[in-house]
């Protein structure tokens, strides 16, 4: 009886409770009217000030779902004063949630970005894997054209910034790796350079509103909005491309922007990355018993590498053993003549040629992190675990620690086998 007893009481107290509450529940407004979702921000410096663009989207009720985006542009001495000021332009909280990237242009990059990057890690407002992206350009120019809820791929940030990471370098920058690589001794992070084609001004208007984003109308203005659903240009017209992603690569050291490596430069940084695969080489002027002046090109669908890390003569010296699985896709005779080769065919000459060039891409790699300064690898860390005291030393002796890479040497050698 009891028993029963205190069973009721519990009940009626759970419901009391949920009337209790009630009216402030059917009360509340929807989170959409009283937050703004910001899916994107780009990041500018104009006459000492920082330029904050936010990409925000809307969404539409109605019969069948819609979304808008608008991008509103604010500047202030820093990056929250901006943001509060976005904020008063919308009359929305702004909310980082879903904020997938971060454009950052050339005159932020001059300086040191954790001075701008800081208010979104410590205060915890924005996603840490958010994706850090450099552009020579404006940045808030491109993320006029620029969409992650587009359902058409062209111009899709994400979609662009997963492909490079894969194919053309690993493990580009997000928010926190930035500040991990900028607080670790070898002080080096690099992130994709993505800039707009030439000729997009010319449809930066029309086209905007098929990527999904409009051009915000200048500082301390508010932005435009655009239907990312439906584009008034016509559904069977195919959608132009106006950014553009060539393979360049932006290194920071020490917060800064350090140099910006052409696509060749980053093609021979490659040599040095295990997780780099399909990437494509290219050798000339082969002759042996087939070949007599060919060229020959190469698709690396295999890279074993193994690296040795020693200190030797006071000199830290690297030893990289390359096993290159290796698929042909080109071979040209100088007369022109095309010639029946076994796939399977790969010659001590051609494993030559191929070393030879590696050899030369890292040596011209060496140079450049010796000019600059930087570790892109962060060989730091593998010469302190693999030979420490002598490391250390080495330090010691040196100095000034900072300038370790201007000593590091790298030899390579080369094996390689046919792979499918």
């Amino acid at each position: 009886m009891s028993k029963n007893l205190f069973n009721k009481i519990i009940i009626y107290a759970v419901i009391l409770f949920l009337l209790a509450i009630s009216p402030s529940i059917v009360n509340m407004p929807s989170q959409t009217s009283v937050r703004a979702i910001c899916t994107g921000l780009a990041l500018d410096k104009e006459n000492g000030q920082v330029s904050v663009s936010a990409q925000i989207l809307i969404p539409e009720a109605g019969g069948q779902y819609t979304q808008k985006l608008t991008m509103v542009n604010h500047s202030g001495s820093t990056v929250e004063y901006a943001l509060k000021q976005i904020e008063a332009q919308v009359g929305k909280k702004v909310r980082f949630a879903h904020c997938c990237f971060i454009i950052l242009s050339d005159t932020v990059c001059n300086d040191n970005l954790t001075n701008i990057l800081d208010y979104f890690v410590r205060g915890n407002n924005i996603g840490n894997n958010t994706i850090l992206i450099y552009t020579d350009k404006s940045a808030k120019d491109l993320l006029s054209h620029t969409s992650n809820v587009n359902s058409n791929e062209v111009d899709n940030l994400q979609v662009i910034t997963k492909y490079n990471e894969k194919h053309l370098f690993s493990n580009g920058a997000n928010l926190l790796s930035f500040f991990d690589d900028y607080l670790a001794p070898h002080h080096t992070a690099f992130m994709a350079n993505i800039t707009m084609k030439n000729d997009s001004g010319q449809s930066g208007g029309g086209d905007s509103g098929q990527s999904g984003g409009s051009g915000g109308s200048g500082s301390g203005s508010g932005g435009e909005s655009s239907d990312a659903s439906s584009s008034t240009s016509g559904a069977n017209s195919p959608q132009q491309d106006t950014i553009l992603s060539d393979g360049q690569v932006a290194v920071f050291y020490k917060g800064k922007l350090a140099k910006l490596l052409s696509n060749e430069e980053r093609e021979q940084f490659n040599w040095l990355d295990p997780e780099v695969l399909d990437t494509f080489i290219k050798i000339e002027n082969v002759s042996d018993k087939v070949f007599e002046n060919a060229t020959l090109a190469y698709t690396v669908r295999q890279k074993g590498m193994k690296f040795e890390y020693e200190i030797a003569n006071n000199t830290p010296t690297i030893r990289v053993h390359y096993d290159l699985g290796l698929r042909a896709e080109m071979i040209l005779q100088e007369n022109g003549e095309s010639l029946a080769v076994n796939q399977e065919y790969i010659s001590d000459v051609v494993v030559d040629a191929i070393s030879r060039k590696i050899d030369e891409a890292v040596k011209n790699v060496c140079k450049i992190q010796s000019e600059y300064g930087f570790d892109l690898f962060n060989f730091y860390r593998s010469f302190n675990i693999n030979c420490h005291n002598d490391w250390q030393n080495y330090l010691k002796l040196l100095g000034d620690d900072e300038n370790y890479m201007k000593n590091v040497q790298i030899f390579t050698d080369v094996t390689c086998h046919s792979a499918f």
